[in-house]
């Protein structure tokens, strides 16, 4: 998935963000990277008190906040891909949560 991802978006917006030579090795990463995190997730989920489905949603949201909070001031992901111009870096945040629960 991650592949095609990846390459379906370099162009437009992953190349802005990232160095030229990650553009192979970040399928990989970000395939085990979010591996590693969707079984936290799971495990986090089944063992917390309360409905495992809203437990996924929360950690997703937040999640998709922290990831995204890196992604915006980290790498520049709301400012310097041509695509994200003018974006509002809030509404991208509020995004994100909602994205990443869902």
């Amino acid at each position: 998935m991650w592949t095609r991802v990846l390459s379906w978006g370099w162009d437009w917006f992953y190349n802005y963000i990232f160095p030229p030579g990650m553009r192979f090795w970040l399928p990989l990463i970000f395939g085990i990277g979010y591996s590693v995190i969707a079984l936290g997730m799971v495990w986090l989920s089944l063992t917390s008190v309360g409905s495992p489905a809203f437990t996924w949603c929360l950690l997703g949201g937040v999640k998709g906040l922290l990831s995204h909070l890196n992604a915006i001031f980290g790498l520049g992901a709301a400012s310097k891909p041509p695509i994200m111009e003018g974006s509002d870096q809030f509404s991208v945040l509020i995004f994100a949560i909602f994205e990443k629960a869902f």
